[in-house]
């Protein structure tokens, strides 16, 4: 396969089309928040947007790392970028949260309080450590999982709340909902999973993509398409599943 710079050439053709196709469903949940301006639409949104934000970063970085002429045993546009997107994964975190606590716990501060600080947290140790010089990413491995550690917790109560919901409810629609919501939770953390696996791989050297960092993609568009079939419904997906 094609390499430079220490970078697959699969690696940011990849990344650019699950970015692509992850804009594609970003669009069509505001298209549904400006009908019909729900709060949890907008957390949705904003979720999504941030993680889709940061899928992208980590797709420009790969391009900037395979394109520019750059001495890669030394520079790293690519480690770079994806710990500048964690931080966005981070905030994307947050707003997951906004949307579960409005939709399953009444909007609790409580609950959303503790969320917040932790990925804050999450946040404010990824930003020290964002730099381009290689193995930057591998360094900040610990951050990384910690990242995880709130992310699952997330995942794990998404999941929960949404199988509570689906045994309540007997009617086809809903509970198809409900089940595609977990199924989100539950593609999210496979997908922290393999990153953690690939950079658990890779954290010897530094460098390089096992196929665990490609499965981590598919991972998190089947779990965003979940997401936004499951909440936002949309009318033909309704007609398939009666």
């Amino acid at each position: 396969m094609l390499s430079r710079n220490n970078v697959p050439i699969l690696a940011p053709i990849v990344e650019t089309i699950v970015a692509t196709l992850m804009f594609i469903l970003v669009f069509s949940v505001w298209q549904r928040y400006i009908k019909r301006k729900r709060e949890a639409t907008a957390h949705l949104a904003i979720c999504f947007t941030t993680y889709a934000t940061g899928m992208l970063l980590t797709a420009i970085g790969k391009w900037l790392q395979f394109s520019v002429d750059i001495d890669p045993e030394v520079t790293s546009y690519a480690d770079f970028f994806i710990l500048l997107a964690y931080t966005f994964t981070a905030l994307s975190n947050v707003f997951l949260f906004a949307f579960i606590n409005g939709i399953f716990l009444k909007n609790q501060l409580k609950y959303l309080i503790p969320i917040t600080i932790l990925n804050s947290i999450s946040i404010g140790l990824f930003i020290p450590k964002i730099s381009i010089r290689q193995g930057s990413y591998a360094n900040a491995f610990l951050i990384v999982l910690y990242h995880a550690f709130n992310s699952i917790i997330i995942m794990v109560i998404l999941i929960w709340l949404s199988l509570k919901e689906r045994k309540k409810t007997k009617e086809i629609i809903p509970r198809t909902g409900f089940l595609l919501i977990s199924l989100y939770g539950i593609f999210i953390l496979l997908l922290f999973l393999s990153f953690g696996i690939d950079l658990a791989i890779v954290s010897g050297t530094g460098k390089g993509y096992s196929p665990f960092y490609y499965l981590s993609w598919f991972f998190a568009l089947a779990g965003l398409a979940s997401g936004y079939l499951g909440y936002i419904m949309p009318d033909w997906f309704r007609k398939v599943i009666r």
